[in-house]
């Protein structure tokens, strides 16, 4: 839900004229935040995403667009239905058929009874038209806050089953002790046309205030042989909780997963997914989610994983890889069906001097979550603003990613066309150099990517940056702390113009600089 009033500052910030390796592409403008992306199995061209928007008149203010090119241009508008205002948390998903469903909260901020149900809206077309929607989850006298779902895509009896999880209040806003929130559930088994009568998950009652001590915005995801899965924040906890009957019932108890430092308040996690893919990892369950374990003004992004659908939970691993003192934020994660990679996008500072200028990260592991490389995918960065929503999406499929991510400040909702690449850095050798090294990257000249290569006989801060011939920074290609041994790396020039440039090593007190040259 939009818990604030987004208001737009003006100040005065320096900003880094980076670029990511990657095309970006604005969907729209008129946004607040808050999005999700899907793409179609069945036509990986189409996608939709959905986002909190500002329209005239302002009868709606949930926003659809659509693709048919795999996101270079993008069509849509406000959605509207009959049944009352679409408004806040927007849920975009797609079944085996390649239909769309989009769910949001109904009425919010309007006179009367707000935030009192859900709607479900469907598009037979790829997002280009929706139907007048289904209400659901209107339980009288509460409010339903935060809707998340995921669908079936197991090979179980309920393949093509739509799962809904939210947050119920008493009343929200509430101080009163005796009102609570608890975690809600609900299905579909006809494409959204009903839903069963909400069932709660949740164990211990949150308060009916929007704070830590609620279990605001619980995330659904549905495992390999049809479990139902569902993770969400409980008073600085992460907690677990299960059905292999499609929701008709759930562990007795909710299943600590981690504790979350600094708790998940306004800064919207943890995530969960499974690996539906028929990769080695098929069947992990995977939960991601940002705290502060590493000090009050460093946030970092966690991942932790399960190999026994949630019993028990691995050690957590840090996914971002920039050097401590930075913030990243509201992660999202996927997992692709076709290669089991997992791909995690969020909100990072890394790049700022004063943590209120971000990018927007992607971190992909192809090894089950065990190692994660980071890549940046914004080609400019961006005031944070005071309001960007409580999460932002990515969906992947056959190695066709697309993050999507909001510059609140100025009301702009943006995707990277990531398809296939190499990401990050890789490491080709374990034996100890005799000394720092950087060789000339190869092919030289170039088009449009060249490896670079080089060697460290001590483990150290490591930084490989890009340079036009002015002097002028074009890309960071490696900034991580980095163990003994030798890596290569590449850089992707697509979206730069012919010409001679320089990339120089940063790694402890070594510094080295080469030429290269890109020819179109």
């Amino acid at each position: 839900m939009k818990k604030g009033i987004f208001s737009v500052l003006s100040i005065l910030f320096f900003t880094l004229p980076l670029y990511s390796q990657f095309q970006n592409v604005r969907i729209t403008a008129h946004i607040y935040g808050e999005e999700w992306i899907s793409i179609n199995p069945k036509n990986p061209n189409q996608m939709v995403t959905g986002v909190i928007g500002i329209y005239t008149p302002a009868n709606s203010m949930m926003g659809y667009y659509y693709t048919t090119n795999a996101g270079l241009n993008w069509s849509g508008g406000p959605m509207l239905t009959t049944l009352g205002e679409p408004g806040s948390d927007p849920v975009v998903l797609v079944d085996t058929a390649g239909y769309f469903y989009y769910i949001c909260c109904a009425n919010y901020g309007v006179p009367g009874p707000n935030l009192d149900k859900f709607f479900c809206f469907k598009s037979t077309n790829g997002g280009m038209n929706w139907d007048n929607g289904t209400e659901f989850a209107h339980i009288y006298h509460k409010m339903d806050d935060m809707p998340m779902g995921c669908m079936d895509f197991s090979n179980s009896i309920y393949k093509n089953n739509l799962y809904v999880t939210w947050t119920l209040y008493d009343t929200m806003l509430s101080h009163n002790p005796a009102d609570s929130s608890f975690v809600y559930f609900t299905s579909s088994t006809n494409s959204g046309a009903s839903f069963t009568e909400p069932k709660r998950i949740s164990r211990v009652a949150g308060h009916g205030y929007y704070d830590y001590s609620n279990p605001e915005g619980p995330v659904p995801c549905t495992g390999y042989n049809g479990e139902v899965y569902v993770c969400f924040p409980y008073d600085s906890l992460i907690l677990f909780n299960r059905s292999t009957d499609a929701g008709n019932s759930w562990l007795t108890d909710d299943i600590i997963v981690s504790r979350q430092v600094g708790s998940y308040f306004l800064k919207h996690s943890p995530v969960v997914t499974c690996d539906l893919s028929n990769s080695l990892y098929k069947g992990n369950v995977y939960i991601v989610f940002s705290d502060l374990r590493n000090g009050a003004n460093d946030r970092d992004i966690w991942f932790t994983k399960s190999t026994n659908r949630g019993d028990s939970w691995g050690t957590v691993v840090r996914v971002n890889n920039d050097s401590p003192g930075h913030d990243q934020e509201l992660p999202w994660i996927c997992v692709d069906r076709v290669t089991g990679y997992i791909w995690i996008v969020f909100y990072d500072s890394r790049n700022s001097v004063n943590q209120i200028i971000c990018d927007a990260y992607v971190a992909r592991s192809t090894d089950g979550g065990n190692t994660f490389q980071n890549v940046r995918a914004s080609n400019s960065n961006f005031y944070m603003g005071n309001w960007y929503g409580e999460y932002m999406g990515i969906s992947a499929y056959n190695n066709v990613v697309r993050p999507v991510w909001s510059k609140s400040s100025v009301g702009e909702l943006w995707t990277a066309i990531i398809d296939s690449f190499v990401i990050g850095i890789q490491k080709i050798s374990n034996e100890i150099p005799l000394s720092f090294t950087l060789s000339q990257n190869f092919p030289n000249p170039f088009n449009p990517a060249t490896t670079i290569k080089f060697s460290l006989p001590k483990a150290a801060f490591t930084k490989v940056t890009v340079y036009d011939a002015l002097g002028r920074e074009d890309a960071v290609i490696v900034n991580e702390l980095l163990n003994v041994g030798s890596y290569e790396t590449s850089w992707n020039a697509e979206n730069f113009p012919s010409g001679v440039y320089f990339y120089k090593i940063e790694s402890g007190d070594y510094t080295a600089s080469k030429k290269m040259i890109l020819i179109k």
